[in-house]
């Protein structure tokens, strides 16, 4: 008989009942305010057993079933077959899985989760440097990195919401060009995990209250926002790109969205130019997941502020404290795609090389 786990680092779920190889399993909110879909577990069974996993809710499972692993690091879609009922990302909440052979163990995603251990093994292969940001507020130490000696610095954030996987994907991207190409003219920091505790623990991290890390830069409850905000401080911004993963599917949420946040001393020209390098670059990198400027959001439109500052609580406050900052930019990378561009890990780091050479080629301009 197979068993169901979710007692590991990153999980997420609670086994409400089980018949046979059937099981009812709800993914947990842990503090956010509002629904949210993320979730993972793991399962032992026998070659040949074939299991049922209801999640409980919609909106739990996209379009190409869930992601599966055998080792917790290396993901890739179940499948839209193995979706029972409708895979449409809005409706579906259940799925199969049959063993194959010589396989007693897997694990089960709501996307193609990125881990701490993935970060810092690929964070030595190209030598960037490690310190420590600060203790969380759980006693763990929150790592940040860094790369070059020079003033002007481009800063790189991430998971400010725990549960946005594809986006520190793209930061891998990045940094794997930026390291090799523009250290001698700018410094690179990046935290990669900004709620720390969240990502580790497998929380939803989104909307948690009172308010969760990504709009905590006026209150500083948390004690890695502080640190962000203190580090940004220390260095000469000149460009901020900050990583998320939007919500769970449809429209502009099956796209890789740049949402470009108002500068006082920038045009508003000069934003779209990044755009247009950005999306050079990812027509041109093979594989790369698609982006097109034309589905940007710039300022006065979407959820961007049509301020020349936008609000202190969020990372707009590079704005205020950097007056020669080119740019500051939020990044949504959607967690399945479409069928014409299925989300894949290859294909977000074939982006995240694309925009790494957007930066580049942006800098060089301005």
């Amino acid at each position: 008989m197979a068993k169901v786990y979710a007692d590991f680092e990153y999980s997420n779920a609670v086994l409400l009942n089980s018949s046979g190889n059937s099981f009812y399993i709800r993914n947990e909110l842990r503090g956010t305010g509002e629904d949210w879909f993320y979730w993972m577990f793991a399962v032992e069974g026998e070659p040949g057993e074939e299991c049922f996993f209801d999640m409980g809710c919609e909106r739990r499972i996209g379009y190409w079933g869930p992601a599966i692993s055998f080792d917790k690091e290396n993901w890739h879609w179940l499948g839209a077959s193995s979706v029972v009922g409708t895979s449409d990302g809005y409706h579906a909440r259940a799925f199969r899985y049959r063993f194959p052979e010589g396989v007693k163990r897997v694990y089960f995603c709501h996307d193609l989760h990125y881990p701490v251990e993935r970060f810092a093994r690929f964070a030595r292969e190209i030598k960037l440097c490690r310190r420590v940001l600060c203790t969380t507020e759980k006693g763990r130490e929150c790592p940040y990195y860094v790369c070059g000696s020079v003033n002007e610095t481009i800063f790189l954030l991430s998971r400010h919401h725990a549960c946005e996987s594809s986006g520190t994907y793209v930061l891998e991207g990045a940094l794997s060009y930026l390291a090799k190409h523009l250290t001698n003219r700018f410094s690179i920091v990046t935290v990669p995990f900004v709620d720390y505790d969240g990502v580790v623990d497998g929380d939803q991290g989104k909307a948690r209250m009172p308010h969760d890390h990504y709009i905590d830069y006026t209150a500083g409850i948390y004690s890695t926002v502080r640190a962000v905000k203190q580090l940004a401080k220390q260095h000469k911004a000149i460009l901020m790109i900050d990583f998320h993963s939007p919500w769970q599917c449809g429209g502009a949420h099956d796209k890789a969205v740049l949402c470009c946040q108002p500068c006082i001393n920038v045009r508003e020209e000069a934003l779209r130019s990044f755009g247009r390098l950005f999306e050079e670059a990812a027509l041109a990198e093979p594989g790369a997941f698609c982006y097109h400027t034309a589905d940007d959001l710039y300022p006065g439109q979407g959820w961007v502020s049509p301020e020349p500052f936008v609000p202190e609580q969020t990372t707009g406050f590079f704005n205020q404290i950097s007056p020669g900052i080119k740019a500051v930019m939020l990044l949504e990378t959607s967690y399945f795609g479409t069928k014409e561009n299925i989300a894949s890990i290859d294909g977000y780091l074939a982006l995240g090389r694309a925009l790494g050479k957007a930066i580049e080629g942006f800098l060089t301009q301005n």
